[in-house]
């Protein structure tokens, strides 16, 4: 990745052997740099094709010269190759470009969904040309998503960093994945069987649909089956807005996350993602949260309808997980005046041990909330019996001489007295 990192830098200078009088340089990037994609660029003013075939190098990025005269506007294809599957591209534009210049560009999944801005614009005639379009796609996505949709850097995930250009352009890009990951936790089905390339698909058919704006209004556009409690089966605005920048959160406390950059560094860059109200991006979506998803609340002990006698303790041991971390876990003994006081340093985990003694008699429920980072609640009970009166089990044996008939009669004595 650091190779990865040099390579889609600030322009290289030098004679590279190309002959061209322009020269680009770029990356193709998923989550991990795509290697043997076929990369074709080509004019945004006639299409003429200026590389067709190059293939990206095992670090992802490739060179290709540009002729005198061209006009500095181009489009970028690249298929195929490692993580590509058949039929699948990435796109990104080139803007501006003067003569004698070198250029770079990154080609992932953000500056894919630019093109398809672009392009829908061209189609539904909102801009005058190919060239309008795309800058008037690149001007919305970078103030959505404050970096360059094309041009920036794909940041280094193993090393620290601040949040710049690179990081804000990464950390979209591994949302996104992450986005797809979390809807396959959703619906119940296996890691990866939904990818940051399915949900890519599904915003291109979003965004060509008549609107040209990313609103979930084209039609059924569904990562699953919608039902209640199910929200990230829907494709629309919040995929790029808030259900984005929870991804993004959930990712930053990943181990593939080694930047340093957490919770608090993100997160006022997030709400601007999450409240972005933008018409020509979102139309008249409404704005939604970061995370609609609760935590999962895990009981360990005790277990379900255990009883316990006068002089024992209950164990609780409680566990709760979300994606976006877990604020606190709290246990309610239901119905009963009782202190229960954790023990363990960890917000996930609640551990405490509470004495039957003052526990009213018979059955009893236990409650354990958890609450999330983004104030998402859930519960879940254990039911147990508290016994205060029975004396547990006598058993004795006779050992002289064979008795037959005989009646055994058990006292129970409190405060000295025969009951």
């Amino acid at each position: 990745m650091a190779v990865l990192a040099a390579c889609a830098s600030l322009t290289c200078s030098g004679d590279d052997g190309t002959g061209g009088d322009r020269v680009l340089r770029g990356v193709v990037y998923t989550t991990e740099p795509v290697v043997g994609a076929r990369v074709t660029v080509r004019s945004l003013f006639n299409d003429f094709t200026y590389c067709t075939d190059v293939q990206t190098a095992d670090d992802g990025s490739f060179v290709c010269p540009i002729l005198a005269g061209d006009d500095g506007n181009w489009y970028v294809v690249a298929e195929g190759g490692a993580g590509l599957p058949a039929g699948t591209t990435l796109r990104g534009g080139v803007l501006d470009v003067v003569p004698l210049e070198e250029r770079t560009i990154t080609v992932s999944p953000v500056s894919d969904l630019a093109v398809a801005l672009a392009d829908a614009r061209v189609a539904a005639g909102k801009d005058p040309d190919r060239i309008a379009a795309y800058h008037t796609a690149v001007a919305l996505f970078d103030a959505h998503w404050d970096t360059d949709p094309f041009d920036a850097d794909v940041l280094d995930l193993s090393a620290p960093s601040s949040l710049d250009d690179g990081a804000k352009l990464t950390l979209a890009i591994h949302g996104l994945a992450q986005l797809a990951a979390q809807a396959a936790v959703e619906q119940g089905v296996a890691a990866g069987s939904l990818t940051q390339l399915q949900l890519l698909a599904l915003l291109r058919q979003d965004v060509a649909a008549p609107g040209e704006v990313f609103d979930g209004e084209g039609g059924a556009l569904r990562l699953g089956t919608c039902a209640d409690g199910l929200f990230l089966c829907e494709v629309g605005a919040d995929s790029l807005r808030g259900y984005l920048g929870g991804a993004i959160l959930a990712f930053a406390r990943t181990p593939a996350n080694g930047t340093g950059l957490g919770r608090d560094d993100l997160l006022t860059w997030l709400e601007r993602l999450r409240t972005n109200a933008e018409p020509q991006l979102f139309g008249a979506a409404a704005v939604g949260p970061f995370d609609p998803l609760a935590p999962t609340v895990s009981w360990a002990a005790p277990s379900e309808g255990t009883t316990f006698t006068a002089g024992e303790s209950i164990a609780i041991d409680v566990s709760a997980a979300d994606a976006n971390g877990v604020a606190s876990v709290t246990v309610e003994v239901v119905g009963a005046t009782a202190t229960v006081t954790d023990t363990d340093p960890s917000p996930e985990r609640f551990v405490a041990m509470v004495p039957v003694a003052g526990l009213p008699e018979g059955p009893l429920t236990l409650t354990a909330t958890a609450r999330d980072l983004d104030d998402n609640t859930a519960s879940a009970s254990r039911g147990v019996v508290i016994d205060q009166v029975s004396g547990g089990t006598i058993s004795g044996t006779v050992t002289k001489g064979r008795v037959a008939g005989a009646t055994v009669t058990a006292y129970r004595y409190g405060n000295g007295a025969r009951g």
